[in-house]
């Protein structure tokens, strides 16, 4: 009977010790400020600030991010401050800009980092205005002190800002894990001289030509293998009761397909390396802007447009 309490005791201090879910933050964003500019064809020159602290190492401290944006079709990325080494776009995790850093910053380290790029394919047109709707944060696991979004407000007609400062209207809040603030907008057609109906919102974040590629290659070494164990099969063991290869190859192909399938780019990201990962953005955000650890990302949705 002794034995068997004792076993109980250490089973139960096994689950109870294994069971432990105390979340530990890994970073802090003092501040994060996004600072718009509209250009004459309706595309955005988009200003990223971030003051960001390492509160934890976790695997080996930080040495890149990732920041969301809306899809692919991101120009003209440059890095604003000197600890950048590489900056530039990243479909691994969806739609993001993926910033290396000279050197890796480690717990209690605080670093800022600034970058621009021009965005388009981001608007939506609904008869004569066009709108835009954009919700950054989307930071599942890290709390944001300060979120401020500065958009220029050139002959804006409806908004939903909590303020204005010179030229700019402006929304400023603080972030708890997961939140986000909306940026709706509206503008009369006529103030983009340039608007392109036809680049309007996309979601993609991946060119089409690299997927059609992807498949290709998948497809011809598939044909190549098969091809090859024809070839080189024992006509006994597979073919024996039969007249012909019959359906051998068939089941073959079966198999890869399926194969093929579960290897498709995935758009929701999630964290993990030695860097931070933000979500990337399709739908924009791919719907979920969630990531684990150390992610964050802007959605813009355009499906679900707010009034205001």
């Amino acid at each position: 009977m002794k034995k068997i309490f004792l076993l109980l005791i250490i089973l139960l201090s096994l689950v109870v010790t294994g069971c432990d879910d105390t979340f530990t933050p890994l970073d802090k964003i003092h501040e994060y400020k996004i600072t718009v500019n509209p250009n004459d064809d309706g595309t955005l020159k988009m200003k990223y600030y971030l003051k960001w602290e390492v509160l934890e190492e976790g695997d080996g401290g930080v040495d890149f991010i990732t920041v969301g944006v809306a899809n692919r079709f991101v120009y003209d990325i440059k890095g604003l401050t000197n600890n950048i080494d590489e900056i530039d776009y990243y479909s691994d995790d969806g739609s993001t800009i993926r910033i290396d850093f000279k050197n890796t910053y480690h717990k209690g380290d605080i670093f800022e980092v600034e970058f621009s790029f021009t965005q388009k394919r981001i608007f939506s047109i609904k008869g004569d205005e066009v709108q835009y709707s954009f919700e950054p944060g989307w930071f599942e696991e890290i709390q944001v002190d300060k979120l401020t979004v500065y958009w220029n407000n050139s002959n804006v007609l409806k908004n939903n800002a909590t303020g204005s400062e010179s030229d700019y209207l402006k929304w400023e809040t603080a972030l708890d894990y997961g939140e986000t603030i909306k940026v709706n907008l509206v503008y009369s057609k006529d103030y983009f001289p340039k608007l392109n109906p036809k680049e309007d919102y996309s979601s993609q974040t991946v060119n089409p030509i690299f997927i059609i590629i992807f498949f290709s290659a998948i497809i011809a070494f598939v044909i190549i293998v098969a091809v090859i164990s024809r070839l080189t099969a024992d006509k006994y063991q597979t073919c024996r009761g039969f007249s012909g290869y019959i359906h051998h190859h068939h089941f073959y192909f079966g198999r890869h397909h399926g194969y093929r399938k579960s290897g498709k780019v995935i758009t929701p990201p999630n964290s993990g390396g030695h860097g931070v990962h933000g979500s990337g953005c399709a739908c924009a955000c791919a719907c979920a802007c969630a990531g684990g650890g150390r992610a964050g990302c802007s959605r813009k949705d355009f499906n679900n447009y707010l009034n205001v």
